[in-house]
């Protein structure tokens, strides 16, 4: 919404007011409104490229259809997929229900979501890297060195790190946790590529090959808090972003060791962006709770506490899955969920930059207290 807002700022040759400007470099870590501008012309370039080469990679997916319908089949789910959209024109709502064992859906599909939901500022320092090392002659390096100053930024690392950790971590555990259940009963290779997509998709999309109502209640509980955490900055997905989860787990790792600052790759990282980062998930899991709670109160049915805290998560965080429970919720309780909706694709960010107040550093400090803690 706000990339469409600069769009429309950049076309109509609109000065945009103060307040917007602030927003969208927030929102892109900008320095200056003419980098947003400049980000935003390359999300058009990476958004209609990465889908029509989507779009390609599908085109064996459905080879008994007519040649209209499979065009548009294709065009839909590259879209849905980069997009996190996870929506799917299959008929009966059978999803990718029966598909799991095509590369066109573990590898394509999969892709597509990841690329979506990694976030159009790595990409665009990714891409910016590597044309810099091609134009000097030099094989691309991105990592830190003193004679690499144009190397990746640490958002942008700490982005790739968490994603590749989530999502390899997420594949063992979803395999493991399952290996009684619905991946037991598969050969080990499409096991491993159902697990595989449903640690992308559950971050992200909502996409499954697989029936989430027949998951495990251990696997429903780790699939929430993959929803959870979400995608990246930036990005077309929701939940409180993996760079959110990688601050406070490095802030929780720097106290375990009695450091006073978090650092990494020798850098120290602001304390506002550590309590930024807190604050956010902080918010998020009282959205999340209490989304939960009024479903509980509102539905009296407290043995299904799991699966209305699946579909509160799978709400807020704009994931789209279910356990299958969302068309038997009563009036109040699907109002509770759009609202839950609504907040989570605004963006915690977002809601946190437009209720906080400007920053004012004061000019005296009161005695210090100790409190007892526990």
């Amino acid at each position: 919404i706000m990339t469409f807002g600069g769009l429309f700022s950049l076309i109509s040759g609109r000065a945009m007011q103060v307040r917007e400007g602030v927003l969208l470099k927030e929102l892109f870590e900008a320095d200056q409104l003419n980098s947003v501008f400049a980000m935003i012309r390359a999300i058009l370039i990476y958004t209609f490229g990465a889908e029509l080469i989507g779009a390609a990679l599908l085109w064996g997916l459905w080879p008994e259809l007519s040649l209209g319908d499979r065009i548009f089949y294709c065009l839909f789910h590259s879209i849905a997929s980069f997009c996190n959209a996870g929506f799917s024109v299959m008929p009966n709502n059978a999803n990718l229900l029966g598909y799991g064992s095509h590369w066109q859906v573990w590898g394509g599909v999969a892709g597509l979501v990841i690329l979506g939901g990694i976030g159009f500022g790595v990409l665009n320092d990714l891409s910016k890297v590597f044309w810099q090392k091609v134009r000097q002659g030099r094989r691309p390096v991105f990592i830190k060195s003193p004679r690499n100053p144009s190397r990746l930024s640490l958002s942008t690392v700490i982005v790739l790190a968490t994603t590749a950790i989530l999502l390899v971590f997420g594949t063992v555990v979803i395999y493991l946790l399952e290996w009684n259940g619905i991946v037991g009963k598969m050969p080990v290779g499409e096991g491993i590529a159902t697990s595989w997509f449903q640690s992308v998709t559950c971050r992200t999309a909502g996409f499954n090959t697989i029936d989430i109502a027949a998951l495990q209640p251990s696997t429903k509980l780790f699939c929430i808090f993959l929803m959870f955490v979400g995608a990246s900055p930036v990005s077309t997905g929701g939940g409180v972003k993996t760079a959110s989860f990688a601050l406070g787990a490095l802030a929780f790792i720097s106290i375990l060791r009695g450091r006073e600052q978090v650092e990494l790759m020798g850098r120290t990282i602001p304390e506002s962006l550590i309590k930024r980062a807190f604050t956010i998930v902080g918010l998020s899991v009282i959205i999340v709770m209490t989304s939960t709670m009024m479903l509980v109160i509102f539905e009296g049915q407290q043995h299904m506490l799991i699966d209305y805290i699946f579909e509160s998560t799978s709400a807020f965080a704009t994931v789209g899955l279910s356990t299958g429970v969302s068309p038997n919720l009563s009036q109040p309780s699907l109002f509770c969920i759009i609202l839950t909706m609504f907040i989570g694709r605004v963006g915690p960010l977002t809601l946190f930059i437009a209720v906080a107040g400007r920053e004012v550093s004061a000019h005296y400090r009161y005695p210090e207290e100790r409190v007892t803690l526990g």
